[in-house]
C-alpha cells in the first residue's frame, strides 16, 4: 500500500467517523464523495438568518428605509421558533413577488405579528405593484397626491398620528383602507356619514387629550398637543418624538433633511407669525420624503390632512414661505426622533 492511498484511506475514515456539522451543507461524506467518485454537490442552502438579512439588504429603500430595516432582525430574533419558521415560509414563498416581500418585512418591522403578516401577504399576493405602494400607506408613496384627510375641524394632529403610523405599519394602512370608503374624503357637516371608522378613531384621540371634536365646516372645535399622539404609535413606528423651534430655519431644515433620508417622518407644526402658545394658532402637517435637485438642492413631500393632500415643497420656497397649510406658511416646530 502506498503512502497516498493510506492517507486516503485515513482521511475516508475519519470523516465517516465524524457527522457532518448541521451549518455546513456541505458535509464531510458529501465532500468524499464529490472528490472520489464525482458526485455534485448540492447548491448550499442560506440558513433562515441569512435568508432574512438577504432579504432585507434587496429590499426597495422607498419601501424599507433604513430606520425601518434596523428594526427587521430584532423583531425576526423576538419571535417564537414556531412563528419565525413560518416567517420564513412566507418569505420563501413570495421570494419572486419582491414588492409583497418587502411589506411583509416591514410589517414586521412594526411589531405586527405573523398571523397579521399571513393577513397582508394573502391580500398582496398577485397584486401591481403599483397598487400594493399605494394601498399599504396613507399618504402618497413618494409623490404628490390626494391623501388621508381629517374628519373633523381640528383633529389635524390625531390624523398626523394615524398617518405616521400607516408609514410604517402596511397592517394598518391597509385595514384603514378597507374599513373606510374614501380615507381621501370628509363630511364637512357630519364626521361620521363618510368614513364612520376613520373619524371614531380620530374623535377619541381628541377626547383623551382633552380636544374638541366638531364638524370640519363648524368654528367650535379644538385642537391637542402634537407629542403625545405621535408618541402613542411608537411600538409601531420605533419613533419617540421631541420638539425643536422652527428657528433659524436653515437648522429645521437640515433637522428634516437629515431625518428623511434615515427613513424617519417628519412632523411639523406650522404657524404665522407667531408660534403655537403665542397668540398664533397652528396645524400639524408631515414631511415623508426628500429628493435633490442637480445642484443638489432638497424638496421635501409634505402631507397636509386638513386638505387630504401631499405636496412637494422646494427648500427655497419653504424659505420664501410659499408653503401655506390652513392660511399657516411659517414652520414654528419641526418634530424629530430623540
Amino acid at each position: 500500500m502506498t503512502r497516498p492511498t493510506l492517507v486516503l484511506l485515513l482521511a475516508c475514515l475519519i470523516a465517516s467517523s465524524s457527522p457532518a456539522r448541521a451549518d455546513d451543507s456541505h458535509g464531510a461524506t458529501e465532500l468524499l464523495r464529490h472528490h472520489l467518485l464525482g458526485e455534485p454537490l448540492r447548491a448550499r442552502q442560506p440558513a433562515p438568518g441569512e435568508r432574512l438579512a438577504a432579504a432585507v439588504a434587496a429590499a426597495a429603500p422607498a419601501t424599507l428605509g433604513a430606520h425601518q430595516a434596523s428594526r427587521v432582525l430584532p423583531a425576526y430574533a423576538a419571535l417564537p421558533p414556531a412563528d419565525r419558521a413560518a416567517f420564513d415560509a412566507l418569505l420563501a414563498r413570495f421570494a419572486g413577488q419582491p414588492a409583497v416581500r418587502d411589506q411583509l418585512l416591514k410589517a414586521l418591522a412594526a411589531s405586527n405579528g405573523v398571523d397579521d403578516v399571513a393577513w397582508l401577504a394573502g391580500e398582496l399576493d398577485g397584486r401591481d405593484p403599483a397598487w400594493i405602494a399605494a394601498s399599504t400607506r396613507l399618504t402618497p408613496p413618494g409623490e404628490a397626491g390626494p391623501a388621508l384627510r381629517q374628519q373633523f375641524s381640528d383633529s389635524c394632529v390625531p390624523t398626523t398620528a394615524q398617518a405616521l403610523r400607516a408609514e410604517y405599519d402596511p397592517v394598518y394602512a391597509l385595514r384603514t383602507r378597507q374599513a373606510n370608503p374614501d380615507v381621501t374624503g370628509a363630511d364637512d357637516h357630519d364626521p361620521m356619514a363618510m368614513n364612520p371608522a376613520l373619524a371614531e378613531e380620530q374623535r377619541d384621540v381628541l377626547l383623551r387629550y382633552a380636544g374638541g371634536p366638531a364638524p370640519r365646516a363648524s368654528q367650535d372645535g379644538w385642537g391637542i398637543e402634537v407629542t403625545r399622539p405621535l408618541n402613542d404609535v411608537a411600538a409601531f413606528t420605533g419613533l419617540t418624538y421631541r420638539t425643536h423651534r422652527g428657528e433659524p430655519l436653515e437648522d429645521a431644515l437640515a433637522l428634516i433633511e437629515a431625518n428623511l433620508a434615515q427613513g424617519r417622518a417628519v412632523p411639523l407644526v406650522v404657524s404665522r407669525v407667531f408660534a403655537p402658545g403665542e397668540g398664533g394658532g397652528g396645524h400639524a402637517v408631515m414631511a415623508t420624503a426628500v429628493r435633490h435637485d442637480e445642484a443638489g438642492a432638497p424638496s421635501f413631500l409634505v402631507f397636509d390632512p386638513l386638505a387630504g393632500e401631499a405636496t412637494w415643497f422646494s427648500a427655497e420656497q419653504l424659505r420664501r414661505r410659499e408653503m401655506r397649510f390652513a392660511g399657516f406658511d411659517r414652520i414654528a416646530y419641526v418634530l424629530t426622533p430623540g
